[in-house]
């Protein structure tokens, strides 16, 4: 949540975060999305305090392996 507030904490483009406390809101957001991204996520990657870079290499790594050495990449 810490994370999320500090990304969020300037952004006027956040409907859900406009006249309401963040805080909350995002802790309940939370709550109530967590169980569905576990059940549908194929890989999940923590990106507290990391740098961007860090987190796409991890995540190409994770996918390459995923789909094997003999699997082409098209964009």
């Amino acid at each position: 949540i810490d994370q999320q507030l500090e990304r969020t904490r300037h952004g006027r483009h956040r409907p859900l975060l406009n006249d309401t406390d963040p805080e909350e809101k995002l802790k309940e957001l939370m709550l109530r999305r967590a169980a569905l991204y576990g059940e549908i996520a194929d890989l999940t990657v923590s990106t507290d305090g990391r740098r961007v870079q860090v987190v796409a290499e991890e995540i190409h790594r994770a996918l390459r392996r995923a789909r094997g050495p003999e699997a082409s990449y098209t964009p």
